[in-house]
């Protein structure tokens, strides 16, 4: 006995490949569809959310903004690192706009991060981006060295240090640098280890101070 052929299903399976044909088309004629249009539009949205750090996160009660300081707040950048080297002497208004204007100078590749309540800074960290020599596959390659961190002594101990250090580490994986250096203090090692930063054993440095 022959084979019963299933005319319905033959005329489905047709028409089904005919309209895969066209969509195939359309792409072709008019470029992504609208679910990669809409998928496209959602990762830019959440790429230019993430450079802007616009992220509000309650702590102690007080509303924090983790963000890269703008040009505007270089000034707020300068006073936390003159804070950093001298916490006893609050800084000069010349002081701190000496060396924002300085920071200002460096900003292709001195990226400072911040974490704000109520218009000052409570905490910061900066990373100089370092540019490695070109290879194959990787003409571009950078790392990042991480510096100037410092949180405000009534921010310290509540968890912002660390939400902000998270906040650079997802922008620094954003920006596919190869890894993040630190040279911790004695003190803050363990901080920088909770942060799954290690000590790699085959790293040689020369001091030339």
């Amino acid at each position: 006995m022959g084979e019963i052929v299933n005319l319905g299903r033959i005329r489905k399976k047709k028409k089904s490949a005919e309209k895969e044909k066209q969509a195939s088309e359309n792409r072709a004629k008019f470029g992504r569809t609208r679910a990669e249009r809409e998928m496209t539009e959602k990762e830019a949205t959440n790429a230019r959310k993430l450079h802007e750090g616009h992220e509000r996160i309650s702590s102690n009660n007080k509303n924090l903004i983790f963000r890269i300081a703008s040009h505007d707040e270089l000034t707020e950048v300068a006073r936390l690192r003159l804070l950093l080297k001298n916490e006893d002497a609050l800084p000069n208004a010349a002081d701190i706009d000496i060396l924002a204007a300085a920071l200002a100078g460096e900003q292709d590749d001195l990226v400072h991060w911040l974490a704000i309540s109520d218009g000052e800074a409570a905490a910061a960290m900066s990373v100089r981006l370092v540019r490695k020599a070109p290879k194959p596959g990787a003409p571009n390659a950078r790392w990042g060295y991480l510096t100037n961190v410092y949180t405000a002594p009534k921010w310290r101990n509540t968890g912002v240090g660390s939400q902000l250090l998270g906040k650079l580490k997802e922008w620094a994986r954003h920006e596919r640098l190869e890894f993040l250096i630190v040279w911790p203090s004695d003190r803050a090692r363990t901080f920088y280890e909770r942060a799954e930063f290690k000590s790699p054993a085959d790293v040689m440095i020369l001091d030339l101070e």
